[in-house]
């Protein structure tokens, strides 16, 4: 079954009107003991999207604010975040990408998105840059490795060290075999 506003209106009508019973009471008596009501809406982007009244996230303008998309990739701008009643004033002329009028009057400020889909989208970037870090730094060794290499020479040991290499006036022996540019790094 697709995922539509009217769908999604009819079937949770029964519920939706007894949140927004509670929504307009704003406190609830339990015990003899008033206690205030906060609400939070929360579920994956589309059906927030869906929830809010709001067109799809690559419409032209976003949910959270009037922010246009072609200045999205702007941080040096800021935009106010929508109002419950100018999503509803949006809704009434289709305006700024709000089609219906949101099916909860539940500010935005109180929308959690799901940690989930956040979280996979900022491993995403995490580990993009991490790998073009890995990059970077292998280039940067390989660099490194041929520069730390250059005017290095190979002298017979006696001894112990039967070969020394001589690299920037320093003397550091072939140990066993191996020689690495981080064991050369060490040591000079």
């Amino acid at each position: 079954m697709p995922e539509k506003y009217d769908l999604l209106a009819t079937a949770l009508d029964p519920i939706l009107s007894e949140i927004k019973e509670l929504l307009a009471l704003k406190m609830v008596q339990v015990g003899g003991k008033s206690n205030e009501l906060e609400f939070y809406l929360g579920g994956d982007l589309k059906f927030l999207l869906l929830f809010g009244g709001f067109a799809q996230a690559n419409s032209k303008y976003s949910a959270l604010c009037l922010v246009p998309s072609s200045d999205r990739w702007d941080t040096s701008k800021l935009y106010p975040i929508r109002s419950i009643e100018d999503i509803v004033a949006c809704a009434a002329t289709n305006a700024y990408s709000v089609k219906y009028p949101p099916l909860l009057s539940i500010d935005l400020d109180h929308v959690v998105p799901d940690e989930l889909h956040l979280f996979l989208r900022i491993m995403d970037i995490l580990i993009e840059n991490l790998l073009s870090y890995a990059v970077e730094l292998d280039i940067r060794a390989t660099r490194k490795q041929t520069d730390l290499l250059q005017g290095a020479t190979i002298k017979k040991g006696a001894g112990k060290y039967p070969v020394l290499w001589t690299l920037r006036r320093h003397t550091v022996p072939l140990v066993a075999g191996h020689l690495t540019v981080r064991s050369l790094r060490q040591r000079c």
